[in-house]
């Protein structure tokens, strides 16, 4: 998971001239430095799932495949994803910008969450956002594990069990239990929220081949799904009153 500290904007001109549009001047959005989008006036913001690098020939989204995200509500953060569902259908033409493939999904507190809208006003505002299901939180999970050991898309998110080297805790054959447990309780159509772990939450961690994966987080006697650096993935369930 990546959740940008730096939102910034600048202005460029692009080179549209072999489809007869002239050298348009647009402006792109960074994240960290990286680029974002590369013509925001270019792209439907409006709808949920949008393509955030359109085609730098003609400025159409859809005319070049790939690089589309969907956004989601996730408790209290905006959650920019892959668009799973369109990738079901057709995974090169909808399958997700690199700095996705690279970083992992997008994260935004509140404040954060205001500060792209400010620059991209068509975006949804966070009430009209859908909420973020089970389903969506796992195949995020697929989507970032190293080593495909969750599965490879499109393939139901399901535990390897033959490339862990060591385990922080215990057994590795029990701790892969839990997280088979862990992602069993995240149900598919029911609502889910991300929140920051919190000091004393243990993360279980696994060697895989020279990288550590850390997928499972312990709070208060349950076995959470956790998603690196530091992000808990948990049922949500409404409060009263």
């Amino acid at each position: 998971m990546w959740e940008p500290t730096r939102i910034e904007q600048r202005e460029v001109e692009m080179d549209f001239t072999s489809s007869e549009q002239g050298r348009p001047r647009v402006k792109q959005v960074l994240l960290d430095g990286v680029l974002f989008a590369n013509a925001t006036r270019f792209t439907d913001w409006s709808e949920p799932t949008f393509q955030t690098i359109v085609c730098s020939a003609c400025g159409h989204d859809g005319c070049e495949p790939g690089n589309w995200i969907t956004a989601r509500r996730a408790g209290e953060l905006v959650l920019l994803m892959p668009d799973f569902d369109g990738m079901l259908d057709d995974y090169d033409e909808s399958a997700p910008p690199n700095y996705l493939k690279e970083r992992g999904a997008l994260l935004f507190n509140p404040a954060n969450a205001e500060r792209l809208r400010s620059l991209i006003p068509d975006l949804r505002p966070f009430e009209k956002l859908k909420g973020l299901r089970g389903l969506d939180a796992k195949r995020i999970a697929q989507f970032e594990a190293p080593h495909n050991m969750l599965g490879r898309f499109p393939v139901v998110p399901t535990v390897r069990k033959n490339h862990v080297d060591w385990c922080s805790h215990g057994e590795a054959t029990e701790a892969l239990r839990k997280i088979t447990q862990a992602l069993s309780d995240l149900v598919d159509h029911q609502p889910v929220r991300v929140r920051r772990r919190l000091d004393g939450e243990e993360v279980v961690s696994f060697g895989l081949a020279g990288t550590e994966w850390a997928p499972l987080v312990t709070t208060e006697g349950k076995d959470r799904l956790h998603l690196d650096p530091n992000w808990v993935v948990e049922p949500y369930v409404a409060t009263e009153g």
